[in-house]
């Protein structure tokens, strides 16, 4: 009986964790800060997108570096990822149709920043679609 009861405890905490954490998970319009994401070519934009990016977390406790591409990649990510992890806030940083340009940025800012405390993601790679045409994004989430 009693490790029932300590099982009903367990569930009803587990319960009230799960609608509390509901409760303070942020829909992608309150999180999307809503900047214009530098453009052209990576190498002579990463200087203004790594600027733009410590200005942005400059007070996070936790951020993550990405790249997503189309025109919902980006709300995709935060609704499958960062939604459910904590984030706050999520903002395109650049944008690009080349596939080889958002890599490099995605690169250059993870390298950059892999060694501050607060970056959760430390080797680039993974996200958006390798399509020429398609509107690639690179982005940083925070909290």
């Amino acid at each position: 009986m009693h490790i029932f009861k300590s099982f009903l405890r367990f569930f009803k905490d587990w319960q009230d964790d799960r609608q509390l954490q509901s409760e303070f998970m942020i829909s992608f319009k309150e999180a999307l800060q809503d900047t214009n994401p530098i453009t052209g070519h990576a190498e002579s934009a990463k200087q203004q997108v790594q600027r733009m990016v410590s200005s942005l977390i400059k007070n996070a406790n936790a951020f993550y570096i990405g790249k997503t591409s189309g025109s919902d990649g980006l709300e995709n990510r935060w609704n499958d990822k960062y939604k459910k992890g904590g984030m706050r806030y999520i903002c395109p940083v650049y944008q690009t149709t080349s596939n080889e340009y958002a890599n490099g940025i995605e690169r250059h800012l993870i390298n950059y920043f892999k060694n501050n405390k607060a970056c959760k993601n430390k080797v680039a790679g993974g996200g958006g679609n390798t399509n020429g045409k398609v509107k690639q994004l690179v982005y940083v989430a925070w909290k």
